[in-house]
């Protein structure tokens, strides 16, 4: 629900507003028991009536996440907008934890000495609930 209000922080923060962009996987959030976002704004990002169906919910968190990037490419300057994969996180992807501290400024050294086994692998715990791993095939409705 943050994503609504990201023109009001960049109007308000101006160069200081900077954004990270979790990127999750949709067929985890369709999928979800929480669908109050969906129900709430289905209609209106789409112009029509929304059923209550996987399809409709992939399509509107499809474009709820591309409208977001889009904005915050064509408004924000670079170092203002980092997007990241919740999979990379869970996986340990040591690439994109140092891509990510390097967008907060961490120092290289810093970055280097904290980025340690355990602290990836501490990030494993939670593959079962995002990753696009939690889903089989479609829920039944």
């Amino acid at each position: 629900r943050t994503s609504l209000v990201l023109p009001f922080f960049a109007a308000a923060l101006g160069r200081q507003f900077r954004f990270v962009h979790v990127l999750r996987d949709g067929r985890d959030v369709a999928n979800g028991a929480n669908r109050k976002m969906f129900v709430g704004l289905c209609q209106d990002v789409f112009e029509r009536p929304c059923r209550n169906g996987l399809q409709d919910r992939l399509a509107f968190w499809a474009k709820l996440n591309l409208d977001i990037h889009e904005w915050a490419r064509a408004t924000l300057q670079p170092d203002q907008y980092y997007a990241v994969r919740i999979e990379d996180l869970i996986d340990g992807d040591r690439d994109c934890f140092a891509g990510l501290a390097a967008f907060a400024g961490a120092a290289p050294a810093v970055v280097a000495a904290r980025l340690t086994p355990a602290f990836m692998a501490s990030f494993a715990a939670h593959k079962g609930s995002y990753s696009g791993r939690k889903w089989k095939g479609p829920r039944a409705e």
